[in-house]
């Protein structure tokens, strides 16, 4: 399928039925369309059979005492925020939820993605996380 197609039938119906304002809808229907059909594969094919490194993530930040977070929007209708919230977990990082984003925090709240983004590096480089 044509990715402009998957927008129009599929995607820009949704964003439309959940309420997203048009200037969102234009931003998000020209990041679809301007992706490659074949990178698209690509991406669904690597996330569908990529092991899971979690367990070997959580190891090097043990040891190195690297701090993390995940961050991730309450409404996230392709990764679940439960599946998102274990992988937290397991990395033993900070976890933060955005309540009303979903896939794409940073497209759906900047603002608030940004603010969460800037403390936390500030606090990676002060040592206090």
């Amino acid at each position: 399928l044509e990715l402009g197609h998957i927008w129009d039938n599929y995607l820009e119906p949704e964003a439309v039925a959940d309420g997203r304002p048009a200037e969102l809808i234009s931003f998000l229907r020209k990041r679809m369309i301007s992706n490659s059909p074949i990178g698209m594969t690509g991406m669904i094919d690597g996330l569908i059979s990529a092991p899971d490194r979690v367990d070997a993530l959580a190891k090097v930040l043990a040891e190195t005492g690297l701090p993390a977070l995940v961050l991730f929007g309450a409404d996230d209708d392709v990764w679940k925020p439960a599946v998102q919230a274990a992988m937290a977990d397991r990395l033993a990082a900070r976890k933060v939820v955005l309540p009303g984003a979903a896939h794409s925090p940073a497209v759906e709240a900047p603002d608030a993605t940004a603010r969460i983004l800037a403390d936390f590096w500030i606090e990676v480089e002060r040592g206090s996380s």
